[in-house]
């Protein structure tokens, strides 16, 4: 990396336990120069996995996916048959699950963290980024894409390749190329948690009829943002938290739905005021 080398690397996990934090600024092991230096890592959370204390209770933890902040990175969602083939054991959940605190920097995160609980203190949280700069290039996994669902695993693998294959630090202005979408893609809304307004990206690989729809947790519709014939393509689309009759709505989680063509994706977000 020290002579502008490209990686795609993996993180680690801890063991079971309570939640600790592995803080690499406060560590004078020169073995953690890597992380803060060259990785923009600043610490390490590992989250909680319980149990099994007794032989009825099955094996929980709280990382279930991945939430995609880059419309070429699909969402990735926990695989409970690819987890039992690694651990033999009953798990609900991803165990030895680990976020990071990132130091400011040029890398941007590809994937967020998914709690199965909504846990403010894990939810959102990094958990993949990259850097792809004149000094270096990295794409940097701290989850293991085995335990999630194997196509969304291989493609989130294969567009890593990509972004390091495909950048260029020429000095000339690039060729411009229309790249569509490979699948419908409804990227986690930013920011989350919100207030007043929140952005949500979604893409296209052909033209489709979309709806977009905001609902309480109660599944009742708040507001439909999008309701038309789209050709394949990215879009972003903004809510400022009212619904249909520009009404303002009340803190909570809201589920906003994708339906194109056939394919239907939803994903959480919280308004706090």
């Amino acid at each position: 990396m020290s002579l502008g080398g490209k990686a795609i690397l993996f993180g680690r996990w801890g063991s079971i336990g309570p939640t600790d934090t592995v803080d690499y600024l406060a560590d004078v092991h020169s073995f953690n120069d890597a992380y803060r230096n060259v990785f923009d890592i600043e610490y390490r959370v590992r989250t909680y996995s319980e149990g099994p204390y007794y032989p009825e209770y099955v094996f929980r933890c709280d990382l279930v996916g991945t939430e995609s902040n880059d419309a070429d990175y699909p969402t990735l969602a926990w695989d409970s048959l690819a987890t039992v083939g690694h651990t033999g054991e009953d798990v609900e959940g991803i165990p030895y699950a680990s976020f990071i605190n990132m130091l400011p920097g040029e890398a941007s995160v590809m994937y967020t963290y998914d709690s199965r609980h909504d846990d403010l203190n894990n939810e959102g949280k990094p958990v993949a980024w990259r850097h792809l700069g004149p000094d270096c290039q990295y794409v940097y996994f701290d989850i293991p894409l085995s335990f999630f669902e194997r196509e969304a695993a291989k493609a989130a693998l294969r567009q890593a390749v990509d972004d390091l294959l495909d950048y260029t630090t020429d000095i000339e202005e690039p060729i411009a190329r229309e790249v569509l979408p490979r699948a419908v893609t409804l990227n986690q809304n930013y920011p989350n948690p919100f207030n007043p307004t929140t952005e949500m990206v979604y893409s296209l690989p052909q033209r489709s009829h979309v709806t977009l729809s905001v609902y309480n947790v109660l599944g009742r519709r708040v507001t439909t943002l999008v309701d038309t014939d789209q050709p394949a393509g990215t879009y972003r689309v903004r809510w400022d938290g009212t619904d249909d009759y520009g009404n303002h709505v009340a803190t909570g989680i809201y589920l906003y739905r994708l339906q194109a063509g056939e394919r239907v994706l939803s994903k959480k977000m919280l308004l706090l005021k």
